[in-house]
């Protein structure tokens, strides 16, 4: 995969996934009593730049008065509901989780190593205006 066609995807798979972040801080908004902070957005000049440019989460949440906690939003272009939804999965679950696992990204072109969870350790919500839990 040329260098070319890897930045073009990453500038636009960031640009979808700054969406999500905003969708998640505005649903935990909306919960009440939460404090929230959005990270900068920072991307690389180019790919050859691409190391010191990663980020220790996406938000941090904090009910007031308490320690911030670090949110990391992952979007995933899956089409399995009529709406936009995000999965929740506690760092208290992490026993549970398979992997880490190599798979071949057929996307990127390189081999990526994941962590799954299993989904009855996963909570779902609709981030649609109506939204709620699912």
């Amino acid at each position: 995969m040329n260098d070319e066609f890897e930045e073009h995807r990453f500038r636009k798979e960031v640009s979808r996934s700054w969406q999500a972040v905003w969708a998640v801080a505005q649903h935990i908004h909306s919960c009440g009593d939460w404090q929230i902070r959005v990270q900068p957005l920072r991307l690389r000049p180019d790919i050859e730049q691409r190391d010191g440019f990663g980020d220790a989460a996406d938000l941090f949440i904090a009910k007031l008065g308490a320690q911030w906690m670090p949110v990391e939003v992952k979007w995933r272009d899956l089409d399995f509901t009529d709406g936009f939804h995000a999965a929740q999965i506690n760092w208290s679950t992490r026993q549970f989780w398979l992997g880490p696992n190599t798979y071949f990204d057929n996307v990127k072109g390189y081999e990526v190593t994941v962590y799954e969870c299993p989904l009855d350790h996963v909570r779902f919500y609709n981030l649609n205006p109506r939204g709620g839990t699912l």
